[in-house]
């Protein structure tokens, strides 16, 4: 495998993983919106929530480095394939 299909694997990984956490959150969102009006609190659940926000936050960083890692190793593979092409060495 090449090291541009490593990372293309790495990005999509990545990308399920935020899609996730971020249904993850608004479910726990949600639990918390629907408790509120009843009287109940739930500190420990809004902490829960503050910190996996805060991860997700991380891990649209990583993402983005992985993207630009991704566009990077492109543009090397086509300007590689444009040199081949001409017979450029």
């Amino acid at each position: 495998m090449s090291a541009l299909s490593d990372e293309e694997l790495v990005l999509a990984s990545a990308s399920r993983h935020v899609e996730e956490a971020r249904r993850r959150i608004a479910i726990l969102a949600s639990q918390l919106q629907r408790q509120r009006p009843k009287g109940m609190n739930a500190p420990e659940a809004e902490q829960l929530l503050l910190i996996m926000r805060d991860v997700l936050d991380t891990m649209i960083g990583h993402r983005r480095v992985v993207d630009v890692e991704v566009q990077l190793l492109r543009q090397l593979q086509h300007k590689r394939l444009s040199r081949l092409q001409r017979g450029d060495d």
